[in-house]
């Protein structure tokens, strides 16, 4: 299998909430092709696997400054360090609030905060943004928002079924 193929595999395994295979797949993946560094997605899995002090970890083996920052709200969260996320939260907000925000809708929907999620996944819409792709997925913490009234119609403006 190549490392395209792992990492295809992973995020099959991530939808399922398979998250320790999922992150033995990206690893794999890693261990194919060293110079992939997806150190992001395997604190992402660690996060939904609800290890957070494993994922702030890898967090920090993150290259890139706009993906290490994105992580950080989520991770802080997770370990009860509500000042430094909200902190992160607002300066990527900040940063990166015209380019992604279905991103921000992601991290406001982690953290519980439906209102604020919903918010930013109608801005979301506006900007087309392709991270949509995620709304079907298994994400735990969409889990609860599934039954919210907004959940549906916004299936319904991307044309997706419930």
């Amino acid at each position: 299998m190549t490392d395209g193929n792992y990492e295809l595999l992973s995020a099959g395994l991530i939808a399922t909430g398979r998250y320790r295979e999922a992150e033995r797949s990206i690893r794999r993946a890693m261990e194919i092709q060293p110079s992939i560094n997806r150190h992001d997605i395997i604190a992402g899995i660690m996060l939904q696997d609800k290890r957070p002090q494993e994922a702030m970890v890898e967090g920090a083996l993150v290259t890139d400054d706009d993906i290490r920052a994105y992580l950080l709200p989520s991770m802080y969260f997770a370990l009860g360090r509500h000042e430094e996320a909200n902190a992160a939260l607002s300066m990527y907000e900040r940063k990166h609030g015209d380019q992604n925000a279905a991103g921000i809708a992601w991290l406001y929907a982690f953290r519980g905060e439906k209102d604020r999620a919903f918010q930013w996944f109608d801005h979301a819409y506006t900007q087309h943004d392709g991270d949509f792709r995620f709304i079907k997925g298994a994400f735990e913490h969409l889990a609860n928002s599934r039954q919210d009234p907004r959940y549906t119609a916004l299936l319904r403006k991307l044309n997706l079924p419930e």
